[in-house]
């Protein structure tokens, strides 16, 4: 409780005889209220020094805050642990924040430990061509039993305390594929960077007509051309054999060939793709063996003949 303010006793300054009564007066009457005003700065300031020496000796409680480093809560930080060779490996706590690398053209087997204090975390890179696979020792990674990391690829993996975590980072850079005259870039692998290239087919080609089946201009407009159309050998009735082929099918032109050798007696051929009318007998010397003609087969008849007969028409 505040000291009470005692009221001020009276003082009166000494005042010169010369000044006026009235002045005089009215200087008496206006010193009790600043005397006053003095005695209450007094009286507050010494309340106050009794309040300041209470609150230096009053104990207070503070709650201390203990902060980890991120250099002791995750002991691999900055470091990497080269497995480079090695086909299996089990993590450790030395690995918490660690750069785990792995390089090998086999299956690599990496067996998680899942008996580690958390916060825990470790970063792995795997740039040989054997795939990695995550195994935790209890609990699943990415909800299932196991997971795979395929070469070329980074990956970073995170222990919740039950489960883990994993997130890939492909690190793949696309390889240098020189040109090859007059062959296109076929393909891209996303797996090893690698391109394919491959020469292009016909009908890859805009505009271009599939060789198999060609269109032309003018005249020609839907021809059957059957230039490797099979050869057929027929004995003939004496002796030699005579050999018939059909290499024109089209609807407006249709050609037989014939080929006598040193043939005697009759030879027959039904032609694959019947004419419309009875074809023509085309030969220098040897339009006669031909003895029967019609527009669906032909009949040769020689005396030791050679040489060939053709039969156009459509």
């Amino acid at each position: 409780m505040a000291e009470p303010i005692s009221a001020p006793q009276p003082y009166f300054p000494q005042i010169d005889k010369s000044v006026p009564p009235e002045i005089t007066v009215h200087l008496q009457r206006l010193y009790p209220a600043i005397n006053n005003h003095d005695q209450a700065i007094v009286t507050l300031k010494s309340q106050l020094d009794t309040a300041i020496a209470a609150a230096k000796n009053t104990t207070s409680t503070n709650t201390v805050i203990t902060i980890t480093s991120a250099v002791t809560a995750f002991a691999g930080i900055g470091t990497v642990n080269n497995q480079a060779g090695a086909i299996s490996y089990t993590t450790q706590t030395s690995d918490n924040g660690t750069l785990l690398w792995l390089d090998d053209a086999s299956p690599i087997a990496i067996t998680l430990n899942s008996v580690v204090t958390t916060p825990y975390f470790l970063f792995t890179t795997n740039i040989g061509a054997g795939t990695a696979t995550f195994t935790p020792t209890s609990g699943k990674i990415n909800s299932a039993a196991s997971y795979a990391l395929a070469g070329s690829s980074t990956a970073i993996l995170v222990f919740d305390g039950v489960n883990w975590w994993a997130t890939a980072v492909p690190v793949i850079v696309p390889l240098n594929t020189p040109a090859v005259l007059h062959e296109w870039l076929a393909s891209y692998n996303a797996a090893t960077g690698a391109f394919t290239q491959a020469q292009p087919a016909v009908g890859d080609v805009t505009g271009a007509a599939p060789l198999a089946s060609p269109t032309f201009t003018g005249k020609v407009t839907t021809p059957i051309l059957a230039n490797t159309a099979t050869q057929t050998p027929v004995a003939a009735s004496g002796s030699g054999t005579v050999t018939f082929s059909q290499p024109e099918q089209g609807s407006s032109y249709k050609k037989v060939m014939i080929y006598l050798n040193a043939a005697t007696g009759t030879a027959s051929y039904n032609f694959p793709t019947v004419f419309t009318y009875t074809p023509m007998v085309l030969s220098q010397s040897l339009a006669a063996t031909v003895t029967t003609l019609s527009a669906s087969a032909v009949t040769v008849t020689g005396s030791a003949s050679t040489g060939f007969v053709a039969l156009e028409g459509y």
